[in-house]
């Protein structure tokens, strides 16, 4: 009907935007951006409780490249008991916070944290980098969940 030919023309418009509008480029910032993935892969992932995976973290610090923050790994089954990783690749489990690092921003790809099996359970992995205070505030994150059977 014309209700599509009607959206493909707003569609084309906004493409080609309008002439006497003045493009100003944005100056606002660009906040980092933190990543972790089981095999490469964003989740979620459904695994054998026997088969080793390789847990990886990512980070573009954007506007923040050198800035100092905490950084935080950690892993958790159920919300009262968590395994926190610490740089430089050692796990602890505790039901309270511990900070992996703190240091400035960098460029990462694909950094190992883990190649192991993930016990059976519904597990949620976090990636998080906040204010250098010590309090996990997990001002920007991300999570993967991974299924273990």
């Amino acid at each position: 009907g014309s209700g599509s030919f009607t959206r493909m023309y707003w569609e084309m418009y906004n493409l080609m935007g309008d002439p006497a509008i003045e493009v100003i480029p944005s100056t606002a910032p660009t906040w980092p951006v933190c990543d972790i993935q089981v095999d490469g892969d964003d989740g979620p992932v459904s695994i054998p409780s026997t088969q080793e995976i390789d847990l990886t973290i990512s980070l573009d610090p954007r506007d923040e490249l050198g800035n100092t923050y905490d950084w935080w790994v950690y892993g958790h089954s159920n919300p009262w008991m968590k395994y926190w990783w610490q740089y430089p690749g050692w796990w602890w489990k505790s039901g309270w916070p511990k900070r992996s690092y703190v240091g400035p921003l960098v460029n990462l790809n694909q950094y190992l944290i883990a190649h192991s099996a993930v016990p059976a359970g519904s597990w949620l992995f976090h990636f998080c980098i906040d204010a250098p205070d010590n309090e996990l505030q997990e001002t920007y994150s991300d999570t993967i969940t991974v299924n273990s059977y």
